[in-house]
């Protein structure tokens, strides 16, 4: 909303690539965790974007307290549906939420699964794939669209 069209063919000027934060595309995830957008106001950036030559890279993610299988292909659809409107436009692989003592999904967690304790078992801890231990119950899922998203929506160009 703050990026007029003078903001943006300045950023296109010097080779603008921007990291958006879209999160999900279930606005009851969004609503959750107070992100304060919407996946339609998302891909109304995406759009206007698209008319200059900025190269903007999307994080989405995947593993919210009591998110539904249904949620996760919502998400799954809107990355597609970015890269369909935006030929420049980048997802950043379908990242895993991962929770951190003090967060607010940490409680929920420790009812799942038993957080690491140490240093070196938080190191073991992978942040980019469906291999972490928060993902209790849809590891199969995860990692069956993980594969396919890498794949997909991280094309060589």
């Amino acid at each position: 909303e703050r990026m007029d069209a003078d903001f943006l063919r300045l950023l296109e000027k010097i080779g603008g690539k921007m990291y958006l934060g879209a999160e999900s595309g279930s606005q009851r995830i969004l609503d959750m965790i107070d992100k304060r957008i919407t996946p339609e106001r998302t891909l109304e950036v995406n759009r206007r974007l698209a008319k200059f030559d900025i190269h903007p890279h999307y994080n989405l993610m995947v593993g919210f307290p009591g998110e539904t299988e249904e949620e996760i292909k919502t998400t799954v659809s809107f990355a597609f549906q970015i890269l369909k409107e935006n030929s420049r436009a980048r997802v950043c692989g379908l990242l895993c939420l991962t929770v951190y003592p003090g967060t607010e999904f940490y409680d929920w967690a420790k009812e799942e699964v038993v957080p690491p304790e140490t240093l070196e078992e938080w190191s073991c801890v992978e942040f980019d794939t469906p291999m972490n231990p928060w993902i209790k119950g849809r590891e199969k899922l995860l990692r069956m669209l993980y594969i396919c998203v890498r794949t997909e929506l991280s094309p060589v160009r």
